[in-house]
Order: structure tokens, then C-alpha cells, then sequence
């Protein structure tokens, strides 16, 4: 008892956002595709894929390589992405299935949460606003303050130290390889849990347990995960 005690005690869960905790993959690509169009680029949502997981001056950067356009700045095309994402965000996105749910067990457990997600904080604390979930997490850790974006293992590593946390103390909850890599490489217990095309595939063999939602994630197997 002590010991399952102890392994709850010191558990943290953390959670990258877009994807996982709130259904907002389709705003970003749908925001990606707009504003990419007024520079020259046709993007569609396979196309968005490639990106998956990046931070946004991230992504920017990665369609410029490949097109460079003269009309606007990057900076200019960063913030038009994030403000149409924010905008339909607020608007119109939801929590995956299972997500406050699963946030309420972990709170009930007395178990530490954190976000660690690619997008601005403005978005960050405009999700958990939405979802109510602000005062469930601990740390809110933004991409964007870090010098490398996933899939480098920094904003991970960044989370964990602002926790006081070991990397051994961690399990991330991703959705995408770029998140999934980054928290692997930290040292972390990873959970995949990916949009459904992508469940059967073998990417994400490397992470520590796949679940095709949170709804069946249960406390009993973060302790199992983290124990090993």
C-alpha cells in the first residue's frame, strides 16, 4: 500500500494539449490552409500532417524552406495562424473524448498535472479557460518558450524541472510522433494515443503503452507504467 501511495505521490502526468486534451487539430490545419493560401501555398490536411506537433514559427519555417514568398513576413503569417486558430478554438473546438474525466480522476488521486503543448500560452490558458480545467494544472509549459520545439526533448525537460520532477517521475500523454519523440527523448514514460488513422500503424511501437482514447486510460495503469 505504502508503495502504490508513494508512486501516486510522486506520478506526474503530463499532457500535451492540442490533440489530446481538446479535439483542435482540425482548426490548426483549417487555419494552416487559409492563411498559407494568401502566400502561395496550397496546402491540404495530409500535407498539415508533416507538421503535426511543431510550433507554429516551427512550421512556418518549414513551408518557407520548401517555398519561400516575398509578401509577407514569417512573423506576419505566425500570428494570422495563431489568432484564426484561437478564434475557432474558442469557438467551436471540444474536449477529446474522456479528457475531463480522466483530469478529474487524476485530481481525486491527488495526482500533479501539467500542459505541455506547442502552442502560444495565450491559446493554452484560452483552452483550459474554455474547459475549466486551469486550476487542475500545476505548470503550463508553452513550446515557445523554449529554444528548440519537439520533437527536441527541451520543452519536456523544461516541464519537468519547473515540476521538481525526475523525468523518471513522468508519463507524457501525446498524440503525435513529434511529441511522442520529444518525450521519449526526455527520459519520460510516453502514452500514445493517436487520432484513429493512425492507431494501427506501427510509429508509435517505441512508446510505453497506445491507448485508441483516454476513456480507457485508468489510474491503476500510470502506476503500472510508471513502476517499470
Amino acid at each position: 500500500m505504502s508503495d502504490k501511495y508513494e508512486l501516486k505521490e510522486n506520478l506526474k502526468v503530463i499532457f500535451d494539449m492540442d490533440g489530446v486534451i481538446i479535439d483542435s487539430e482540425p482548426m490548426w490545419q483549417e487555419a494552416e490552409i487559409e492563411v498559407f493560401k494568401t502566400v502561395g501555398l496550397n496546402l491540404d490536411n495530409a500535407m498539415c500532417q508533416q507538421t503535426a506537433g511543431y510550433r507554429v514559427e516551427a512550421a512556418v519555417d518549414y513551408w518557407f524552406r520548401k517555398q519561400p514568398w516575398t509578401n509577407k513576413s514569417k512573423l506576419q503569417v505566425e500570428n494570422e495562424v495563431k489568432d484564426l486558430a484561437c478564434k475557432s478554438i474558442v469557438d467551436h473546438a471540444l474536449a477529446k473524448p474522456g479528457a475531463i474525466n480522466l483530469i478529474h480522476e487524476l485530481a481525486k488521486n491527488k495526482i500533479t498535472m501539467a500542459i505541455c503543448s506547442s502552442s502560444s500560452m495565450k491559446i493554452i490558458k484560452t483552452v483550459c479557460e474554455k474547459l475549466n480545467i486551469t486550476s487542475f494544472m500545476q505548470i503550463l509549459q508553452t513550446g515557445e518558450d523554449c529554444s528548440y520545439g519537439k520533437p527536441h526533448p527541451e520543452p519536456y525537460l523544461a516541464t519537468a524541472k519547473r515540476l521538481n520532477a525526475l523525468p523518471s517521475q513522468c508519463i507524457v500523454i501525446e498524440d503525435s510522433l513529434t511529441g511522442a519523440i520529444s518525450g521519449k527523448s526526455a527520459g519520460m514514460k510516453v502514452i500514445a494515443v493517436p487520432e484513429e488513422h493512425n492507431f494501427q500503424k506501427t510509429i508509435f511501437d517505441f512508446c510505453d503503452a497506445k491507448y485508441s482514447s483516454l476513456e480507457k486510460i485508468k489510474i491503476e495503469d500510470l502506476l503500472k507504467i510508471i513502476s517499470k
